[in-house]
């Protein structure tokens, strides 16, 4: 007999083909995960007898570590091929990629939209925080490169105040 209290497998989800790095819930009964088989795959979880595959997102040449929403249905992903991408997963047309965030010169570990929406942080086996302007993804930025560390940066993750914390091995 089972305790009500007792974590229970409810879905698994089958589909990439090398080891998970991360998952993140998007709106509605959705999740994105990220693998090191270099997809972003985007699931329908509204039947958890049958969870399926929504699309395949294919663009980064490396594993691809975090995934994470972003407003407007979009997500950003982070990869060992030292990029950022963001994505529009509704687009059927093969073009899902409508940015390539590039200036980090090692793995992106993590990245973390900012809560006014139009901000991005990103941070790097190279040490620095990045923080990239997301108002013209024809043209996207980076505003800020922060140095404060010393070592790797794990993670990184907004605060109130305009503010991000991120760790690090230092």
């Amino acid at each position: 007999r089972r305790n009500r209290d007792e974590p229970q497998v409810v879905a698994t989800l089958k589909g990439h083909t090398e080891v998970l790095w991360s998952v993140s819930p998007l709106p509605g009964r959705r999740l994105a995960s990220c693998s090191d088989d270099g997809t972003v795959k985007v699931w329908d979880l509204s039947n958890l007898d049958d969870p399926q595959c929504e699309t395949t997102l294919n663009g980064h040449a490396s594993c691809v570590h975090a995934v994470t929403p972003l407003p407007g249905g979009w997500l950003a992903s982070c990869s060992r091929d030292r990029t950022v991408k963001v994505w529009d997963p509704r687009k059927r047309d093969g073009k899902q990629c409508v940015a390539t965030l590039k200036g980090h010169t090692d793995v992106v570990w993590s990245v973390s939209p900012l809560p006014d929406g139009l901000l991005l942080a990103s941070c790097s086996y190279d040490g620095t925080v990045k923080v990239w302007d997301l108002s013209n993804l024809d043209d996207p930025q980076c505003v800020a490169t922060l140095k404060g560390h010393t070592d790797v940066v794990w993670s990184v993750s907004p605060l109130p105040g305009r503010r991000l914390a991120s760790c690090s091995d230092d």
